[in-house]
């Protein structure tokens, strides 16, 4: 068929109207979308009983939203609380930290309507069909301007990827109505890309791009990624081929409230220290003791002729910048690393908070080294919580260097001497020997005939 053809076919067949607004099918549901909550509630159309609108003083954004249950005096607010880690809620723990996360949510985040006194009733762990293993608060509450009336408030506090989100049901009902209300509004409530699971993270043997690996105690597991973007990207820096790998690395037990037992790490490049048995190499032992004073107090540093190097804490999860005064010598020995050593030091001292206040903690601290690569490691707790300095210690007698053949910890010939020889009183280690020697061959070459 010739082309003309063709076009006079088209015209003759019967056009049809691009479609409009009219003949579109009626929405189902109504989707309110909370890209920073990793949320979206689905709200089905046309039926009054799942009826929940924002209310007109609302404002909804990416992170918020407020809905209001229609024919009921029920208000729930989806807010974000924590933004540091993915939290690992166990049965055991719940009251104590649900408490706490509930009440700092209606001290910070919370937008909702004014509150009064709040009865708590308790926290559990509980398995929502559409939120996983979260945290639920519920208790009595009164509500301003209505003292005739006692309210319901209930507090679910929901782990994600990014941290903590929290919704909370506050309003004038009985308990079974509140929850009620509550339970039909998480069932049309779910993730864009829900917790990871446990197996998921880094637990057990983690090794790091920046040069090193590690065994985690029971229970801890190292920060994800995406979790150490969020709070410091820094890399290691310099030239020894880990210089564009994550610096700092926090291993923590995040059941516990802010995951306070943790220990972190951080690798950096710089001019590195000596590592020697301290009964043999006092002075270098005393180098690493000053060296590790300056960096929990946030100071710097510079190895005799090298470049500065400026103090970095550790610890991530408090204040991002500890600052800890050892008030003691402490006990400082190495431990053998298989093919290298690091040292270890524990010693008291006192915290500083951003606030100026002071607290009597335990410290640990250990370090090692490869090529330009300096490892410092170190776990704050309290007076009371030596168990944590324990699991410290543990973790690093399991931490190895990759492919450490390759990368060795540089040591000067009186180092590596001082390190091979096996007895650390200055007497017997014999570097002194050749001393004697030359003076005698002095003297036989400038005796007299």
């Amino acid at each position: 068929m010739h082309m003309s053809g063709l076009i006079a076919l088209a015209l003759l067949l019967p056009a049809h109207a691009a479609p409009t607004e009219e003949d579109a099918p009626p929405a189902t549901e109504a989707a309110y979308a909370m890209p920073d909550l990793d949320m979206v509630v689905r709200i089905p159309v046309g039926d009054p009983d799942s009826a929940w609108l924002p209310p007109s003083w609302a404002l909804s954004s990416d992170s918020s939203l407020a809905l209001e249950k229609q024919g009921q005096q029920l208000i729930a607010m989806y807010e974000e609380l924590s933004r540091e880690f993915q939290p690992t809620f166990r049965a055991e723990t719940a009251p104590e930290v649900g408490q706490a996360l509930a009440m700092r949510f209606l001290s910070s985040t919370y937008a909702g309507p004014e509150l009064g006194q709040i009865n708590w009733d308790g926290f559990a762990l509980i398995d929502s069909p559409t939120l996983g293993q979260i945290i639920e608060g519920k208790g009595a509450i009164e509500l301003p301007g209505r003292e005739d009336e006692t309210g319901r408030i209930i507090v679910d506090l929901v782990p994600v990827r990014a941290g903590v989100d929290a919704i909370a049901l506050v309003g004038v009902a009985t308990p079974e109505e509140a929850d009620a209300a509550l339970a039909q509004l998480t069932a049309m409530t779910a993730f864009y890309d829900g917790p990871l699971a446990w197996d998921q993270l880094p637990i057990g043997h983690v090794v790091e791009d920046a040069g090193y690996e590690i065994d985690l105690p029971e229970g801890f597991r190292a920060l994800t990624e995406r979790e150490r973007l969020a709070l410091n990207g820094e890399p290691v820096g310099g030239n020894s081929g880990f210089g564009g790998a994550l610096a700092y690395q926090t291993f923590l037990d995040p059941s516990t409230l802010d995951g306070w037992r943790s220990f972190a790490c951080v690798a950096f490049s710089a001019d590195t220290l000596e590592v020697v048995d301290p009964d043999k190499a006092p002075r270098l032992g005393a180098n690493y003791r000053l060296a590790s004073q300056v960096m929990l107090k946030g100071g710097s540093y510079k190895v005799s002729g090298g470049k500065d190097i400026r103090g970095r804490s550790a610890d991530l999860l408090d204040a991002r910048n500890v600052q800890v005064d050892p008030t003691d010598a402490g006990t400082l020995h190495t431990i053998d690393l298989g093919d290298r050593d690091g040292y270890l030091w524990r010693v008291k001292g006192d915290k500083v908070s951003t606030g100026g206040e002071t607290q009597a903690v335990q410290i640990a601290t250990f370090y090692t080294a490869w090529d330009d690569v300096n490892l410092q490691c170190q776990a704050v707790a309290p007076g009371d919580k030596a168990e944590l300095l324990d699991q410290f210690e543990a973790s690093m007698r399991t931490l190895r260097v990759t492919d450490g053949i390759q990368h060795p910890l540089t040591l000067g010939l009186m180092a590596r001497y001082k390190r091979w020889w096996p007895y650390s009183n200055p007497l017997a280690q014999l570097y002194w020997l050749p001393i004697p020697i030359v003076l005698f061959a002095a003297w036989l070459a400038n005796r007299g005939d």
